[in-house]
């Protein structure tokens, strides 16, 4: 009897492991990583010029930024509100201030960057920053990619 009864619990305990490791292999095929590259557009959720912006790792949601020129541009009041507050966008006369604890700033659309290119772009009523501009008045780390990838750390 003793002999049976270890013979049907290793029976049982076979077909348990069996179809557990049936069970797995099915689940590990349905939800293995697969080779399929994702649509970075719409991962990131920009297309055209904008690209997306990540501030701590985390995606921020409803702000982008623009692509101009082969430079990254972030929009002036969301820099304000999120990033550096000294930043501040003079309606009136279409300038830029900035207040240093010793002088203040002021920039407009023909203020060149060491770069090159302006500090400072208006495209759809919206002003938008140079990245380089607020790393270089923000303790800040920015990395810009483009399709071919990294492009600059800041």
């Amino acid at each position: 009897m003793k002999r049976f009864l270890t013979t049907v619990l290793t029976v049982i305990l076979t077909i348990v492991l069996a179809a557990g490791a049936a069970a797995g292999f099915i689940l590990y095929r349905k939800y293995k990583p697969s080779k399929e590259q994702v649509d970075q557009s719409e991962w990131y959720q920009a297309s055209g010029n904008e690209s997306a912006v990540f501030l701590n790792s985390e995606r921020e949601e409803g702000v982008k930024g623009r692509y101009i020129d082969g430079q990254v541009y972030l929009p002036v009041d969301w820099v304000d509100e999120a990033v550096n507050e000294r930043f501040y966008w003079d309606e009136e006369n279409s300038q830029l201030i900035y207040t240093l604890p010793d002088q203040i700033v002021y920039a407009n659309e023909e203020t060149m960057g060491s770069s090159g290119k302006p500090l400072l772009v208006q495209q759809d009523g919206t002003v938008w920053l140079l990245s380089s501009l607020v790393s270089a008045y923000t303790n800040v780390r920015i990395e810009t990619f483009d399709t071919d990838g990294y492009t600059e750390s800041l």
